[in-house]
Formats: structure tokens, sequence, C-alpha cells
């Protein structure tokens, strides 16, 4: 629950009301709140009063209104409400009308006169001889002293012990308790008991009683040292049994004997300290200590030293005394492996701190979490000294890289988690900025790939919520002031991690929606970020290509990153990148900016050439536009436009096509397109050629037309389609051979039959005076179908003609174009 009620969001205001202590020790929080009497409510308790009073007292009745109001006057104008009681008490013990008026008219108006004759009985008490008087009187100076000297909410039984112990010389105390009703009464009405019987809790009857009680030096001399050392003698008397009932003052002196021995003067102290080094060097005595206090975590109190004690109630004073004149060890460690410095860190005590390191406090030592001082100091609540802690266990050598069990380190945490403050102080004390403090993690990126972790874990959760706005705001501050404050300190925007993350490569990937982030980088002075880090990997200007950002991209391109870098193994430059990807608006920007277009990879491909095997026409149509060549070798064939063909994207062919005379266009070997296609058994663009009404029987270096190519290769539906068009039938290369004679040479009975049937010249001779017979004759892989078939007739003239004019039209085009 106390930690539900701290986590309350700060609009939320919460009223408590309570007779103890509890809050302002548990919660922090203390306000007291001053209750003022109003004339009706003691009006109508008046009548009240009057109202029940015995059937004896019937004069009473008989003065109501005198008695109401004399009595709600007096208290009105005192604004004290205990007078109404205080005189109706008076009033109701007199026996007759005449004593009523006579008593109304000496009714005092302020409490003081109603408390100084009970305060100066007590003190003629002080001066009696008889052995009753002067007890009582020793009550009532033991009462009311701890009334206002202790803590709020004592009660009868615990002032009773702490008599008791007082009177007992260390010896069984319970024999010296004197009876409640004879504290109380020896008080002569100054102490009253609250409302509530189970919890026996007394009380002076007014405020101003103390006032009085000081004033007429009622009270114990040296009230404070004599309530610490009757508390800290309670813990160290003997239990007789384990079992026993929890002693009433237990709770009591477990909780205050540190605020009694705090507020003990230095010159009062020789009285406590014999007592005060006794406890604190009685481990029994600690545990019954704590273990009362924290009933239900028994287990980390457990082996504390008094060093613990003093820190957890803040007492720098009695922590160098017992260091100093007990040589303790001062990194003794509980049983869950806490040391004093430890504590110290967690309940924010900074003079503790300074006074055990500078002791030989160990700042580093590990808890059985693997918890340093240093991470006690990020995992505690919020307050005012971790900052000045956490100089100061800078200072004795804490080492911030040291991890918990959860493998965060205190630097870790704090730039994760912050405060900012401490995260601030960790970072200055570094003497390399740009170490890596795990996988690849310099402190410069935990800033960044922390903060927006918590970013997306708040904008997860709170998405719905009112507070997130602001608490992702603070999330940014926080970040923001990391990051600044290592880069004025000379950590590097240009050192990749050994997975070659960097700053501007982070904004890139997470901070696109927000351009002056990556501006901010770009344009730091000293040191800016460095566009073309990486050069052959993963660049930034890589990076924006890959996300498709193109307003990042002109961004990067604008503060000096190189458009042609090569940006990856395979010599790809960011427009070829880009490209590859199919991303056009990034492919536009690069443009603009006046990325080279005919710059090559490894492969030999421009970015001309992978815009036409991504079929991407529109790129394409933007590339020829910017100037782009298309006449470069692509893999095998010779130009852009013959890969167009063989890879049956016609489209981008004719797009090619009307950009460069390419078509018919020779190579080194004079080989042109036609040849290659129907070598390479490309109908379709054999087809397309024709179409544009290429050279059909043009020669190659070896002076083959397409046409024996296309028989060399046994591509059958080629040598129709060339021989429909008009291919010369009889041509020959270098050698004399024809198609008729390589063809039958290689036994492909079908093409020769074609060939014969388009009127092939059967006898027509090489130049060795072979014909073609002598051809099939002579092959080794000779046919005796080929053989009979040469030795027939072939067709007519007339009908080969025929065959020819109908292959031309079917083809819309003509002889004349060959």
């Amino acid at each position: 629950m106390q930690k539900a009620l701290k986590g309350l969001p700060p609009k939320i205001r919460v009223l408590f009301t309570t007779d103890s202590s509890w809050l302002e020790l548990n919660l922090g929080q203390k306000l007291d709140i001053e209750i003022k009497p109003q004339c009706e409510d003691i009006e109508a308790y008046v009548r009240h009063r009057i109202d029940n009073a015995p059937e004896r007292k019937p004069h009473l009745k008989e003065a109501e209104e005198d008695v109401v109001e004399t009595v709600t006057s007096i208290a009105c104008k005192s604004k004290i409400f205990l007078l109404a009681e205080l005189h109706m008490n008076l009033l109701s013990k007199q026996s007759t009308r005449a004593e009523i008026s006579e008593a109304l008219r000496q009714l005092p108006n302020h409490t003081e006169e109603v408390f100084e004759p009970s305060v100066q009985r007590l003190l003629i008490l002080e001066n009696k001889r008889d052995e009753k008087s002067r007890l009582t009187w020793r009550w009532a100076k033991h009462v009311l002293t701890w009334l206002v000297h202790g803590r709020p909410g004592l009660t009868a039984d615990q002032i009773r012990d702490g008599f008791a112990i007082s009177q007992s010389q260390g010896g069984d105390y319970k024999s010296y308790r004197p009876s409640i009703d004879d504290l109380v009464s020896s008080c002569d009405g100054l102490v009253a008991k609250k409302s509530d019987e189970q919890s026996r809790i007394l009380c002076l009857v007014h405020d101003s009683v103390k006032d009085l009680l000081f004033e007429r030096k009622v009270l114990l001399p040296k009230p404070t040292g004599d309530m610490a050392s009757i508390c800290l003698k309670f813990f160290c008397i003997p239990t007789s049994d384990a079992h026993e009932e929890q002693p009433p003052l237990l709770e009591y002196a477990a909780r205050y004997w540190g605020h009694h021995l705090d507020l003990t003067p230095r010159e009062d102290i020789g009285k406590v300290e014999a007592d005060a080094m006794k406890f604190l060097q009685n481990s029994a005595s600690l545990e019954r200590s704590f273990f009362s206090l924290h009933p239900t975590k028994k287990k980390s109190f457990e082996g504390i030293s008094g060093l613990h004690a003093l820190v957890y109630f803040n007492l720098p004073y009695w922590a160098k005394r017992l260091i100093s004149e007990s040589g303790v060890d001062v990194n003794m460690e509980s049983s869950n492996g806490q040391t004093p410095l430890h504590w110290a860190v967690r309940y924010g005590h900074l003079q503790l701190v300074q006074v055990l390191l500078r002791n030989s406090a160990n700042p580093n030592k590990y808890d059985n979490k693997q918890q340093t001082p240093l991470h006690e100091a990020l995992i505690k609540p919020v307050a005012n000294e971790d900052a000045n802690i956490a100089r100061e266990l800078v200072k004795y050598g804490a080492r911030s890289e040291l991890k918990n069990s959860r493998g965060y380190s205190a630097m870790t945490f704090a730039i994760k988690y912050g405060p900012t403050s401490i995260a601030k102080i960790l970072i200055e004390s570094q003497k390399d900025l740009d170490a890596e403090a795990f996988d690849g993690y310099s402190m410069l990126r935990q800033v960044y790939c922390h903060g927006r972790e918590m970013l997306e874990k708040r904008n997860t959760e709170d998405s719905n919520t009112d507070g997130s706005k602001p608490l992702k705001r603070a999330v940014e501050r926080h970040a923001q002031q990391l990051i600044d404050l290592l880069l004025d300190r000379g950590a590097s925007l240009n050192q990749p991690s050994r997975d070659e993350w960097t700053p501007l490569k982070h904004a890139i990937l997470h901070m696109y929606n927000d351009p002056s982030k990556i501006e901010k980088l770009l344009k730091r002075d000293p040191r800016p970020s460095d566009p073309n880090l990486g050069a052959g990997g993963e660049t930034p200007l890589r990076l924006a290509i890959t996300t498709n950002r193109p307003s990042i991209v002109k961004l990067l391109i604008d503060h000096g990153a190189d458009q042609n870098l090569v940006v990856d193994d395979n010599g790809s430059t960011p427009l070829i990148y880009a490209i590859i990807k199919e991303h056009r608006d990034v492919v536009w920007v690069l443009l603009e900016a006046g990325a080279s277009v005919d710059t090559k990879d490894n492969q030999g491909r421009t970015a001309l050439v992978h815009a036409v095997m991504k079929n991407d026409e529109s790129i394409a149509w933007l590339l020829i536009s910017k100037g782009a060549s298309i006449e470069y070798p692509v893999h095998d064939y010779p130009n852009l436009f013959c890969w167009c063909l063989a890879h049956g994207k016609l489209s981008l062919a004719m797009l090619v096509s009307q950009q460069a005379n390419v078509t018919d266009a020779p190579d080194a070997k004079r080989e042109r397109p036609l040849h290659w296609a129907a070598k390479s058994g490309l109908l379709e663009a054999v087809r397309f050629l024709l179409r544009y009404g290429v050279m059909i029987d043009a020669k190659d270096s070896e002076e083959r037309t397409p046409l024996i190519l296309a028989t060399l290769m046994e591509e059958m539906r080629i040598v129709d389609a060339l021989l429909k068009c008009g291919a010369a039938v009889d041509a020959h290369d270098k050698a004399g051979v024809t198609a008729l004679h390589h063809a039958a040479r290689l036994g492909f009975h079908d093409i020769v039959q074609l060939l014969l049937d388009w009127g092939c010249d059967r006898n027509l001779a090489d130049f060795h005076g072979f014909n073609a017979l002598h051809h099939a004759v002579n092959s080794d892989d000779a046919d005796t179908e080929i053989v009979r078939l040469l030795a027939q007739g072939g067709l007519k003239r007339e009908d080969k003609a025929r065959q020819l004019q109908r292959g031309a039209a079917n083809m819309g085009i003509s002889r004349s174009k060959r």
C-alpha cells in the first residue's frame, strides 16, 4: 500500500488522519491540521451535558440559559473546546443554584488558569518528604516528560515500562511496574486517556499544558538522553522466554531509540554513551530491535552491525564514534550481503555515505543480488541528495561498468531509467567516452537506443492516458541532455561500433519523422556526423535508400553525401542500389542531385541495365532522358538492347531502340542482333527484329548469315521464319559452305527438307568443290534419309517463288528489304 500511495499521480491528493506517526515514518508526509470549534457546536455540547445531568442535579437545568451563555462565550473566545468540557465538569459538581451562579462568575477564561492549580500541586509534591509523595512526583514527572518529549501515540503501558526500566538498574524491570491508574492519577488531571480504550494511548489534556510544564520546570532536566538510554537498555535486557508476549515498550523503543539518541545534546552524551555502545555492539539486541520493527522482513536484517543501525537512523556522529572507538568493520555484510554503505545510499544519507567512504568503505562491494552501492543509488526512490551521493561514490572509486544479476551496469541503468542527474555524473566520470560497454554499445549508443525503447514502451502502454505526453517529453528531455553532454565532452559521432552503428544511422532509422534531428547531427559544430562514413558498406546514404526515405536522401546529399560512392560489395552506386530496391522517388532525388548514370557495378551493369532487368520502364525512360548509355555489354550480350530481346522484354527493347540505332548495329565481330538472336533460338526476338526491317542476310566476321547460324544450332522455327522473310537460301560463309551444307553434314533432316523446299541449290559446291551430298556422305553423322533426299529432285522454281511471296506477306515485309 505504501508503494501504491507513493506512486499516485501528482494531481491526486489523499488525506489521512491517524493517532500514530505511521504516516510520517512510512510515507514521509506530515501535516497538522488545526480544528477550531464552532460556537454552535459548543452550545450544542453544553445543552447536551445539561440534558444528561443526573436527576439529583436539577439546579443545572434551572440555570440552563445562564450556563449555556457563559460557558459558550468563554469557549468561543478562547477557541478551546476543552474549556467547555472542564467548565461543565466543575458546574456539574455544584449542589445549589447559588453555587452554580458563583461558579459561573469565577470561571477562568484561559487554560493556564484551569491547569495552574494542578501544576502547583505537583510542585508541592516535589518538596514533600514522605515516600508516597516523592513516588507520586517521580511518576508524574516521568509521564509528563515522556508525553512532551516522546513521539505521538505513546500508550500507558509503554510509559509504565519506561519508568520501570529506569528504576530497575538492568534487572527484571517488570517488578518495578506501577499501575496504570496510579500513573495517570499522579498527573492531577493534566493527562487523559484517548477515547480508544483498547490502544490505551495517553496524551496531555491540552496543548497549552506543555507550555505550562516548561515554564514551571516540571519535566526531567535531560529528557532525550534519559529516553534514549531507557530504549537502549530495554534491548540489552535478556529475554527469558522466546515465546514471551511482546513487551509494550518493544515497538516504541525499536522505532524511536535513534530519534532520541540523535536529539541528545552533546553535553549530555556521557549519560547515554555506555548504553549506546553496548547496544551497537550486541548483534542479538540489534536483530531484536529490527525484527520487531520489520517483522515481515526479518531476513533483510539478519547479521546487521551497529553501523547498519546507525545508518538506518541517520546518526553520523555516532557512526564516527563507533568506527573510531570500537574498530568495527565498515564493510561488514548483513545476511543479504549489504554493507552499511549500501544502506546509507539506499536511505539517502549523504553524511553517512561520506563518513563510511572516508573510513575505507568499499564502493564496489556486491550484495547477494550483485548490486553495488551505485546500483542502490539508482533503484531507490528519487531524493534530493541522490546526485551528491552518486558523486561521492564516484569520487571514491565506484565503477559504473559493474553489472548486477540482470546484466545492468550502473551506467546502463542510469542512462535507461535515470535520474538524469546521476547519469550525468557517471558520464562525466568516464575517460573514454567512445568505449563500448558491451556488445558494441558505447554510452552514446545506449542513450539513443534506450531512449527509443522507453518511448516505444510508453507509447504502447500509455497511448490512451493523459499522462503519456508529459512522460514522453520527460524521456526525450533526459535523452537529449545526456546526448548533449556526451558530445560536449568529446564523444564522437563518427566512431562506428563493431556492428557499424552510428548516431546518424540511428537517427535515419528511428527519427525520420523529424528530419531536424538528423540535420542537427549533420550540422553539429565542431565534428558533425560524416554522411559518407562506412564507404563500401552501410553508409548513411545507403541506409536512407534502403528505408526509402527520399527527403532524408536529399538532406544527406545537401550535407555532403557522395551520391556516387560505392555502397555494397557488388560495387553498386546509390543510384544502382535505389533501382535494385525499386525506390523510384529516391532514384528521382539522386538523378536530380547529379548522380552518375553510366557508372558500372562489379558485374559491369549500369543503372539503366538494372532498371531494364527490373522491367521498370518509367525508370528506364528517366535514365535515358538523363543521358544514360545503352551500348554497354550486358553479361554475354553485346548491349542492353540485345539483353532485352534475350529476356523477352520487348517493350523495353522498343524503348531502347527508339533512343539509339541499335537494332542492326554490328559489334566488333560484325555480329548483329539478328545473328545472336538466330543462334540463341530467340524466335520472338527474331520476329521483332525482322519487323523492324534489319538486314536479314548480313554476315558476321566468318561471313555467316543469320540463316546459317540458325541452321548450325538446329533452330528449325527460326530457319523457317528467316526463309519466310526472304533470307538468301544459298548464302555461304567464307569457306563457301551454305546452310544446306551444314544441315546435311550435321544430319538435320527436317532443316534439309525445309531448305530444299525453299529451292536451295543441292548441287552448289563449297570452295573445296563439295556439294550438299558430299557433306552428307562424308559426315560422321551420315544420314541415309538425307542422302536419299538430296539424291532426289527439289522444288520447282515456280513453287519456291510462290512460297517466298506467301512468307513475305505473312511477315508484313517485302523482298526489297533484303
